[in-house]
């Protein structure tokens, strides 16, 4: 991908690019910021047998959060390098997976993305439905936020509602807020590298850009194996 696309972002500082680097070894077990463990070949159920992404103490966290105005605004600011992906690779439908108060879609128009299917998923908005397939799958500012037991799940529930590629991001510094009790909103605080070898467990990773300003983190590229 062309490095031209980082120049899409506008709030940008001190791109770097991630070629060549040597990503840490992506074991069954990595440990987390928070000291917790994560198990990424973990395969957690309910009761019922279907597959977890969140709990449903987390799932309250996150409906209180989104009662402030300010949460989840991440997307507006990756809205133009989106809207660049949607242009120049013709993709007809676009999964917006953690989609928020759908401010991705309201930025999308405003850079001249019109005509394509938009199919907001998030948790926390039950009446947006399950999520569904696309040929690109964004996931903005949501992977960091994710419990770490169930990061495995949402990670195999993008790979699953990928048609053609995914356009994901990840934050490797603290939120600016917090939980009701006290934690960091971002439970996952990991190098970029990190992430780059988890990504490439489900996707092919075609392109990475580390991204600073007030939170430090990546964008990637990848598209299905």
């Amino acid at each position: 991908m062309s490095t031209a696309l980082s120049s899409q972002i506008p709030s940008v500082a001190a791109v770097h690019h991630l070629d060549g680097v040597p990503a840490e070894s992506s074991q069954p077990f990595q440990t987390l910021a928070s000291g917790s463990r994560i198990n990424t070949a973990a395969d957690v159920r309910d009761p019922q047998g279907r597959q977890q992404t969140i709990s449903d103490t987390y799932r309250r966290e996150q409906i209180s959060l989104h009662q402030n105005p300010d949460y989840g605004t991440a997307s507006i600011g990756f809205a133009p390098l989106v809207a660049h992906l949607i242009k120049s690779r013709g993709y007809r439908s676009v999964s917006d997976y953690g989609a928020g108060k759908k401010r991705l879609l309201s930025a999308l128009r405003e850079h001249g993305v019109s005509g394509i299917e938009y199919l907001p998923y998030d948790p926390a908005f039950p009446k947006y439905g399950a999520p569904q397939s696309a040929e690109l799958v964004c996931c903005i500012d949501v992977l960091e936020h994710c419990e770490p037991e169930f990061l495995p799940c949402v990670l195999a529930e993008l790979r699953a509602l990928t048609i053609k590629d995914g356009f994901f991001t990840a934050h490797c510094s603290p939120a600016e807020k917090f939980l009701s009790d006290g934690r960091n909103a971002h439970l996952i605080q990991r190098p970029i590298a990190w992430w780059s070898a988890l990504f490439a467990e489900y996707f092919q990773v075609i392109h990475c850009e580390e991204f600073a300003g007030r939170v430090i983190g990546g964008w990637f590229f990848v598209t299905k194996k």
